[in-house]
């Protein structure tokens, strides 16, 4: 397993893991699925905010990823 910094050409991938754990969990309090382009805005907040965005890379599939920051924002928080 690898783990770097994440890219932007991974948001597409980083998108499809979030809005499975939406859709099929209670681990993030929200109710639809979202775009990945608000995922862009997401990352670059974050990355203009000083925080990492790391993926983890098995077999050259992102499949998982990783982030901290200020406390959680959105509907459920």
């Amino acid at each position: 397993m690898l783990i770097r910094r994440a890219h932007h050409d991974d948001l597409p991938a980083i998108t499809a893991i979030y809005n499975e754990v939406i859709l099929n969990s209670d681990a993030i309090y929200r109710e639809a699925a979202v775009s990945v382009t608000e995922r862009i805005e997401w990352f670059e907040a974050k990355i203009q905010g000083g925080f990492p965005v790391l993926v983890a890379i098995s077999d050259q599939e992102i499949v998982g990823y990783g982030v901290y920051g200020n406390f959680r924002f959105g509907e459920g928080y």
